[in-house]
C-alpha cells in the first residue's frame, strides 16, 4: 500500500507542478527543502517494505510532505487574494490542523501506513505515534511554510 500511495503523491505532485509552471516551483523548492530537513532529521522508517533514498531518505515521507505542503500553500494563496492575510492564516491553519489529523487517522488505521515506533498518539488517539517533538512539527509546519513563502514573496508574479 505504501508504494502504491506513494505514486500517487508523486503524480499528483506532478501534475500541479505542471500545471502551475513558474509559480508552483518557487512554492515546491520550499515544501521540499522544508520537507527533506524533516525526513532527514527524523528519519522515518514504516512498518513493512520502505524505499530509501541515499539509504537514509524515506522517499513515501518526503513526497507526501512535500505535496501537503503544496496543497496547503495553494490554499493559504487562494484564501489570501479572497479574503486577505489575517483570514487566509486562520483558515488555512483549521484547514491544515483539521487535514493532518484526519489523513493520520486515515492513513494509520484504514492504509495501515505505520511508523515503527512505541509512542502513543497525539492525546492518545490513533495519530502521529511519535516522540512529543514530531508532534509539534505535525502541528507547527503550516505556520513555518506560510513564513517562508510570505517572506520570499512567492505570490508576486
Amino acid at each position: 500500500m505504501l508504494y502504491i500511495t506513494t505514486l500517487v503523491f508523486l503524480l499528483m505532485l506532478i501534475g500541479i507542478l505542471l500545471a502551475l509552471k513558474e509559480r508552483s516551483f518557487k512554492e515546491f523548492i520550499v515544501a521540499f527543502l522544508i520537507s527533506l530537513s524533516w525526513v532527514i532529521y527524523y528519519g522515518y522508517n514504516y512498518v513493512g517494505t520502505n524505499l530509501f533514498l541515499f539509504g537514509k531518505i524515506n522517499f513515501f515521507a518526503l513526497t507526501a510532505w512535500t505535496l501537503g505542503l503544496m496543497i496547503f500553500g495553494l490554499l493559504y494563496s487562494y484564501v489570501k487574494k479572497q479574503r486577505g492575510i489575517l483570514k487566509a492564516v486562520i483558515w488555512s491553519g483549521v484547514i491544515y490542523l483539521a487535514s493532518i489529523n484526519i489523513l493520520e487517522w486515515i492513513g494509520y488505521n484504514i492504509l495501515k501506513i505505520q511508523l515503527i515506533s512505541s509512542y502513543n498518539g497525539l492525546f492518545n488517539l490513533e495519530l502521529m505515534h511519535g516522540p512529543w517533538w514530531l508532534k509539534v512539527y505535525y502541528l507547527t509546519v503550516w505556520i513555518i511554510y506560510i513564513g517562508i513563502i510570505e517572506i520570499i514573496k512567492v505570490d508576486k508574479e
